[in-house]
């Protein structure tokens, strides 16, 4: 049995038009939602033995934030090029040559490739995993290599919560009236 969590980055800053999309930051409420998926996710008390991330910075921030949460060396975060801007494939192709050492795996990656990650190995009806949300997928099998279309169970999905969106915004709409 493998464990496959799979983790969208928060909100991030795409106002900068002369920096690079992989180069854009998460935002101070995209932190935040971070920090509070990876408070509730280390109530389940699953361990990752390694990390991977995309080269985004968004998704490495995304990164040490679970790391540190979850009290994982930062030795244990792989940052991998092929996931940034992937399609479901790409990103497949990446799980599948994961070391069968390793037996949970979070990866952070970007919409839409995680979503369609997340619908090609179980059954869902969640149409468009949310900024900083995250899956957890057993898959049956014992290694990365074999995975393949609906061969896991999502056991968890949690994003942040609706009301905690809601106060962002009424956040925001004080601050311009001020």
């Amino acid at each position: 049995m493998k464990t496959l969590i799979i983790v969208r980055h928060g909100a991030f800053d795409h106002s900068n038009t002369q920096i690079t999309d992989s180069d854009h930051p998460l935002t101070r409420d995209g932190r935040r939602q971070t920090e509070e998926m990876a408070r509730q996710f280390a109530r389940l008390d699953i361990y990752p033995d390694l990390l991977v991330s995309s080269t985004a910075k968004r998704a490495i921030e995304t990164a040490e934030i679970y790391a540190k949460r979850l009290k994982i060396p930062e030795a244990s975060i792989r940052i991998k090029k092929n996931i940034f801007e992937a399609e479901r494939s790409e990103i497949l192709r990446v799980v599948q040559a994961i070391d069968d050492t390793a037996s949970t795996i979070l990866l952070i990656g970007h919409h839409p490739a995680v979503t369609n990650l997340l619908q090609h190995l179980v059954d869902s009806d969640i149409e468009k995993m949310s900024l900083a949300s995250l899956a957890v997928l057993e898959l049956s099998t014992e290694s990365w290599r074999t995975i393949s279309f609906k061969q896991g169970e999502l056991v968890k999905y949690l994003e942040p919560k609706e009301s905690e969106n809601s106060k962002a915004w009424w956040k925001r709409i004080i601050f311009w009236r001020h």
